[in-house]
């Protein structure tokens, strides 16, 4: 891609309608002018807040929803509207402030929160604005947007906007009075570092966000987790933020509003490879029922998002194969088992992960040993094992055992080891088998079942033979 770093919006709107509209008449880069104009306005109104004007304080009003509104909220409601509407490019304004839209005779209909976050105001947090805009006669679903944007009023002014070919931001310069681009082509990072969500509502989270936010901080090298907790309160700070950064912001309960702050910011984060759902569906798939539709929001990186789709329906079902049926996974049982008990399989003569594999691999297909496999989705969770060994010190032949219990560790919470274990008593019952044992000695193999998140060693029968504790499981 051709560098424009330092270019104006102006310039910048030339060449891509230029390369993408070659028809367009220029209206589209008015609109889009106008609505800057506005916002150096509003910048200046924010740069006096609290010395000449208290821009911070309630007046006795509230907006359509309920809420207590600033005085920048409707300052900066009527600069928009005012100026919008005089262009004569306006069909429709659509405003977090008003109850009704306002109609008229343009070409567009635009959907805006002219001052996200004005609560913070006066603690001198960065607020925003944020912006849709559908053809006039389109169907208000995000998916019809032509262009989306935000104005970010903070140390620096910002604004960040698409219009479907990818996401730039530029940054005022208050010299020449001109927004010029300094971030081109903005892609997510590969993995996130921040999540944001306010945590002093956790007792009333689902348990789909609650395991959300515990994978979220689970220690895993090569996902970069856990990520750092960022929260300001304001949605397109927060958001700016994880866009700049990487990371994931989630709004659990159905209050932000759908057309002006999540269709807008959706349209940006999957234009820069991320993407927004409110739990289930994605963001610019979803049709209003009204202009001010709330939602739940869950936007970032995709692999998160993608990920609390999973937590909050439910898709963290554990599937269980015996080795063959998922070829695969010898690997990554030799690589797992190495890393985790490297001086046992050392003591065992095993040399390293491939020969644990190739061990499994010539047992493949016997009815015991059976190595048992979990999986939730694609992703290898744990294993476990029926065989068939000695009792130590007793002359019985030889028993069924359960060996080999393992789960990754961001799974260890989650009952993983404890439906391992009942899959593979189940298989031993089917065999005809009674009862089945486990080595136990305390507290070391304790240990390691409650490391491994096996919770119920404690409701087992001990037996023991030559002094060596074993568990005896009935079947």
């Amino acid at each position: 891609m051709q560098d424009h770093i330092g270019i104006s919006v102006s310039q910048h709107l030339i060449i891509t309608q230029h390369q993408y509209h070659p028809d367009a008449t220029g209206d589209f880069n008015i609109l889009l002018n106008e609505i800057l104009v506005v916002g150096k306005i509003v910048r200046n109104k924010i740069a006096l807040s609290g010395i000449a004007e208290q821009l911070g304080e309630n007046l006795n009003q509230t907006n359509v929803h309920g809420e207590s509104m600033k005085n920048l909220d409707q300052i900066s409601n009527e600069l928009f509207k005012t100026r919008l509407l005089a262009t004569g490019l306006i069909a429709s304004y659509a405003s977090e402030e008003d109850q009704d839209v306002t109609n008229a005779d343009g070409k567009y209909t635009i959907a805006i929160d002219p001052c996200d976050g004005s609560s913070n105001i006066d603690c001198n947090v960065p607020v925003g604005t944020i912006f849709g805009i559908w053809k006039k006669g389109t169907e208000l679903v995000g998916r019809n947007m032509v262009c989306s944007g935000y104005l970010l009023y903070g140390p620096s002014c910002m604004f960040v906007y698409t219009t479907g070919h990818g996401v730039n931001g530029f940054t005022y310069d208050p010299s020449i009075g001109e927004f010029i681009l300094t971030h081109q082509n903005i892609k997510l990072p590969k993995h996130s570092k921040c999540y944001s969500i306010n945590e002093s509502y956790s007792q009333q989270w689902s348990d789909g966000v609650k395991k959300l936010v515990e994978w979220i901080k689970i220690p895993n090298k090569e996902e970069k987790r856990p990520y750092t907790a960022r929260y300001v309160g304001s949605l397109v700070s927060d958001f700016h933020r994880n866009l700049l950064y990487g990371g994931i912001f989630i709004y659990p309960t159905d209050k932000l509003r759908l057309l002006y702050e999540c269709n807008p910011l959706s349209f940006i984060i999957e234009q820069a490879g991320g993407m927004g759902i409110d739990g289930k569906t994605n963001i610019l798939d979803i049709i209003p029922n009204n202009i001010h539709h709330r939602t739940p929001l869950y936007i970032g990186n995709k692999s998160d998002v993608l990920k609390a789709h999973d937590f909050l329906n439910d898709n963290q079902t554990l599937q269980i194969y015996s080795i063959e049926e998922k070829p695969d996974a010898y690997e990554l049982v030799g690589n797992y088992h190495w890393n985790e008990w490297k001086d046992l399989y050392q003591d065992w003569g095993f040399d390293g992960p491939d020969s644990i594999a190739n061990k499994w691999h010539k047992l493949t297909g016997q009815q015991i040993p059976k190595l048992f496999v979990g999986f939730i989705g694609d992703k290898f969770i744990g294993t476990v094992a029926s065989v068939l060994d000695d009792m130590p010190g007793k002359d019985t032949g030889y028993m069924p055992w359960l060996s080999v219990l393992f789960v990754i560790p961001e799974y260890r919470k989650q009952g993983i080891a404890t439906k391992l274990m009942e899959h593979c008593k189940s298989y031993f019952k089917s065999l005809g088998y009674k009862e089945c044992y486990l080595w136990a000695e305390k507290p070391q193999w304790e240990a390691v079942y409650s490391k491994l998140g096996w919770t119920t060693v404690e409701k087992v029968d001990y037996s023991c033979y030559n002094n060596v504790p074993i568990m005896r499981i009935d079947l």
